[in-house]
C-alpha cells in the first residue's frame, strides 16, 4: 500500500513539474507563433481616503496592467512582459 501511495504522489509531482515547464516554454518561446501570450486589462482600484476633518474622499485611478495567459505564476512571464 505504501509503495502505491508513493508512486501516485510521484506521478502527480512529475505531472505538475512537466505542466509548469511546458507552460513556461509556451510563454517564453511564444508557441504558437500567431498568438500573443500577453494581454492587457484595465485595473481600476477604488480608494476611500478618510481625512482628519471626518470627511471621506474617494479616488479611483485607472491603469493598464499586462499579464500572461498561463496556468501557473511564472516569474519569467513578468520579465518577458516588461513589467
Amino acid at each position: 500500500m505504501k509503495s502505491v501511495t508513493l508512486r501516485v504522489i510521484g506521478a502527480i509531482a512529475l505531472l505538475a513539474f512537466v505542466s509548469y515547464v511546458g507552460d513556461d516554454l509556451l510563454i517564453r518561446y511564444r508557441i504558437p507563433r500567431d498568438r500573443d501570450p500577453f494581454a492587457t486589462v484595465a485595473v481600476q482600484p477604488y480608494y476611500a481616503i478618510h481625512q482628519k476633518n471626518g470627511k471621506t474622499e474617494y479616488d479611483s485611478p485607472s491603469r493598464r496592467v499586462r499579464f500572461a495567459f498561463a496556468l501557473f505564476f511564472l516569474t519569467s512571464a513578468i520579465v518577458l512582459a516588461g513589467m
